[in-house]
């Protein structure tokens, strides 16, 4: 039986291209940081040197890309959607109109009870438990991220003296199916943080040949008898500042 997932078409001509709907855009920033917290998107939005650059869009209706300057460069940020079909797709237009380096941050979940709350995770390589991924990469269990990007993230962190814990990613589809035994199962294939889009964007990345680089920060726990939603209502409101200015800092050093 042939599984549709595994139909992956490296060389064929996509039937519809973020250009058909996304038109460059003059002057577009180059480095775009994606927020998947609609919290800490907020406080920025309210600051005073921001702007609208342009706009993404879905039938869900369209957000703004909004850009402001740190060390005398422009950086664009935006809001990530939750889910690796729609934030991929969404990628996709910021290339379309003129980005060129993307970092995205966000929460994840633990699957290591020993990870205390808001602790900076960098996924080293993730597990390929959703679909989007295989459309922008041949079947496998993991991709991973590219040595450089790792680096690059690593250097910042160590700059500013931020601890950190490097490990594997599990990206499922289904947060409501996370159940104990898939579970236990990735955390004995390497993972200790679950989330809904790394995998998806590293084979997109790669595929698409730009820059890329993700940092997570740990939030609700799955490794207990209950489950503990600890800080993921936050959304890492708390520490909204600390994360922007190394998502800018990553961005530029890309």
């Amino acid at each position: 039986m042939n599984y549709p997932v595994l139909d992956f078409d490296k060389y064929g001509e996509e039937i519809i291209k973020a250009s058909n709907v996304k038109k460059k855009i003059e002057g577009f920033p180059e480095i775009v940081i994606n927020v998947f917290s609609r919290k800490i998107l907020n406080t920025w939005i309210a600051k005073d040197n921001t702007k609208i650059v342009g706009f993404h869009s879905s039938a869900n209706g369209k957000e703004a890309v909004y850009s402001t300057i740190y060390k005398n460069q422009e950086i664009g940020f935006t809001i990530a959607p939750i889910g690796a079909p729609l934030c991929v797709g969404v990628g996709e237009d910021l290339l379309a109109m003129g980005a060129k380096k993307l970092v995205y941050f966000g929460s994840c979940g633990v699957l290591d009870s020993t990870i205390k709350e808001n602790e900076i995770i960098i996924p080293n390589r993730a597990i390929r438990d959703e679909g989007t991924s295989y459309h922008y990469q041949e079947a496998s269990i993991y991709n991973y991220m590219p040595n450089e990007t790792l680096e690059t993230v690593k250097e910042v962190l160590d700059r500013f003296n931020y601890s950190y814990i490097e490990t594997t990613c599990w990206t499922t589809d289904a947060f409501y199916r996370e159940t104990k035994d898939i579970m236990e199962i990735r955390k004995n294939q390497g993972a200790k943080v679950v989330d809904m889009e790394t995998s998806a964007l590293i084979a997109f990345s790669t595929f698409r040949n730009i820059k890329y680089a993700h940092f997570m920060y740990s939030a609700d726990n799955l490794d207990s008898n209950k489950w503990q939603s600890r800080s993921l209502s936050d959304q890492g409101l708390n520490y909204s500042d600390k994360y922007m200015y190394l998502a800018f800092e990553i961005g530029i050093n890309l």
